[in-house]
């Protein structure tokens, strides 16, 4: 079915396609007994928890910041006026969706759970099939050349 307007007409918006399954998880921890970080590891593990999410903050704040300064939105909802080359689009096509997932698994380490950790490659799964892939597709369409130079130039993660 084509585009009925100027968006990837995504299905649903990113960040539930990483809330949900990390949400899964933490209710099967707290369904399933036997499913934390050892407690000799859990001070190491929290310490590198904290790190992944530290991260994954900095690279979605100056991924929203390079957004702004190029003067397009960041919600998909609405029409992409320009790609983003700058910030930490130099090094990934989609940092947003990165450091989402750096947040998620620094979450899950910082507590210690580790059910989340086994759907974090779902969300990741979802991410790149329902929304890089129609993201990547509305820019090809929109912007042609310059967007095929660009995907040739960044990688899709890292």
């Amino acid at each position: 079915m084509p585009p009925t307007r100027d968006t990837p007409n995504l299905p649903v918006l990113p960040p539930f396609l990483y809330f949900i399954p990390f949400f899964v998880g933490v209710l099967l921890h707290h369904v399933v007994d036997g499913d934390r970080i050892p407690a000799s590891a859990l001070a190491a593990a929290r310490g590198v928890g904290g790190i992944l999410v530290a991260i994954g903050v900095a690279i979605n704040v100056s991924a929203w910041i390079a957004f702004h300064r190029a003067r397009t939105p960041v919600m998909p909802t609405k029409p992409t006026t320009a790609i983003v080359i700058r910030g930490p689009y130099r090094f990934t096509r989609n940092p947003l969706y990165l450091s989402l997932a750096l947040i998620y698994l620094g979450a899950a380490v910082l507590l210690g759970y580790l059910w989340p950790l086994v759907f974090l490659p779902l969300a990741v799964l979802l991410i790149s099939r329902l929304v890089i892939a129609r993201e990547e597709a509305y820019l090809e369409g929109k912007f042609a050349n310059e967007y095929l130079r660009y995907r040739d130039s960044v990688r899709r993660w890292l």
